[in-house]
């Protein structure tokens, strides 16, 4: 590996909770929108516990960590993340967290979102991940127009689609027109 970034894993403080989003923003991928606030209240209305995690180094890196009880145990999970070039001391800072602070944990999950090319999948092979199956599989692009309105935009969608629209409203979700 190249590179000296040598990476401590800790919690955000209330300051850079408060900047999250735009902190994310700055991560090396660009940043994620399964990184962002939004993601993590409705990961909460899901039932996950959430924290906001900094990789302290030359290059910091924000997760959005998401727990779980499951059926053995407590899990966390990075959904598209982390990512940075130095993979090997991301995992290594992990594992130092989690056997200092969270013993209890029976598996971490980090996701990084990168092309499945040899060379990525051999990077993150040599940090010492282990390839599992992809727990967002579903991200899209959707380009819609705006402009039409949101009943003849909502007419455009698939009936699937409407159905799951109107679940999640009935559920509480609300979509927000935001500057």
């Amino acid at each position: 590996m190249t590179g000296e970034t040598v990476h401590e894993l800790r919690e955000a403080t209330a300051s850079e909770i408060a900047d999250w989003d735009a902190l994310v923003a700055q991560n090396p991928d660009g940043g994620q929108f399964t990184q962002t606030l939004a993601f993590a209240e409705v990961k909460r209305w899901d039932g996950f516990r959430t924290h906001h995690m900094v990789y302290d180094g030359a290059e910091p890196v924000r997760a959005l960590v998401l727990e779980r009880h499951g059926v053995i145990g407590r899990f966390w999970y990075v959904p598209s993340g982390p990512w940075h070039p130095r993979m090997d001391s991301i995992v290594a800072a992990t594992r130092a967290y989690v056997e200092r602070h969270r013993p209890d944990l029976v598996s971490v999950k980090l996701e990084p979102r990168l092309r499945r090319t040899d060379e990525h999948m051999a990077l993150l092979r040599d940090a010492g991940l282990v390839e599992a199956d992809d727990v967002q599989i579903h991200t899209h692009t959707v380009i819609a127009d705006l402009a039409q309105g949101p009943d003849a935009l909502l007419a455009g969608f698939s009936k699937a689609a409407r159905k799951n629209i109107r679940h999640a409203e009935r559920e509480g979700y609300t979509v927000e027109r935001v500057e």
